[in-house]
């Protein structure tokens, strides 16, 4: 179990913050649910279960679409991923509420920002539909890392550009992948709005993530 620590000590520590994408940095439940839902059926299959759901936010798209489909319809199904026009999905997409706020405030206090997700290719388009695109380098992603999480690929890259060793970052997810991509990098690690992770914080959603800094 990860001990628990205080979140300004933390903050004033570190020398950047990794963020996760979906469920941290935008609301993403709706958009995925319309994309797999429209695989689904283009396939022949019935919609999203509550289940398959939660499990498809949570992982990258290889995985989730071998989840929710018949075996036999994968490699198809991948190639119809690959032609899909994200920007349908993006009117169900938005920014996580005084996100830009937070991000604002650990600008002016020169914090490096990252992002390390389970997305693919979808990533700039997402930040640019939510107007947060170019405030985070590295972006780590499916199509950059060998290994996506909850391997630790991602955040040693991270760590490397940025010449930072483990302890001087936060990592910040909403799920259990981000839990264990932590725990496998060794970086100190806050759950977003899921008090049922094994986190040194808990962190409720940005409005407090601003209380924190102004504390500092």
């Amino acid at each position: 179990m990860l001990k628990k620590s205080d979140p300004k000590e933390v903050l004033n520590k570190v020398c950047g913050i990794i963020f996760d994408c979906d469920g941290v940095l935008v609301d993403s439940l709706a958009a995925n649910d319309f994309f797999y839902n429209y695989v689904k059926e283009y396939f022949g299959c019935e919609a999203l279960t509550a289940d398959e759901s939660e499990y498809v936010h949570r992982t990258h798209v290889t995985d989730a679409l071998a989840h929710i489909l018949p075996a036999d319809k994968l490699e198809e199904a991948l190639k119809f991923k690959d032609n899909f026009d994200y920007s349908r999905a993006l009117p169900y997409l938005t920014a996580m509420p005084q996100v830009h706020e937070c991000i604002a405030i650990l600008k002016e206090k020169k914090k490096l920002l990252a992002i390390n997700t389970s997305r693919g290719d979808s990533l700039e388009i997402v930040l640019k539909h939510v107007t947060l695109f170019g405030n985070f380098n590295p972006m780590m992603t499916t199509c950059n890392v060998a290994n996506p999480k909850p391997a630790a690929d991602g955040i040693f890259a991270i760590l490397e550009d940025w010449k930072c060793t483990a302890q001087d970052v936060l990592y910040i997810g909403d799920s259990y992948t981000d839990e264990l991509t932590a725990k496998n990098s060794g970086v100190h690690f806050w759950s977003f709005n899921n008090d049922k992770l094994d986190a040194n914080y808990n962190l409720r959603d940005y409005t407090e993530f601003i209380a924190l800094l102004s504390a500092e």
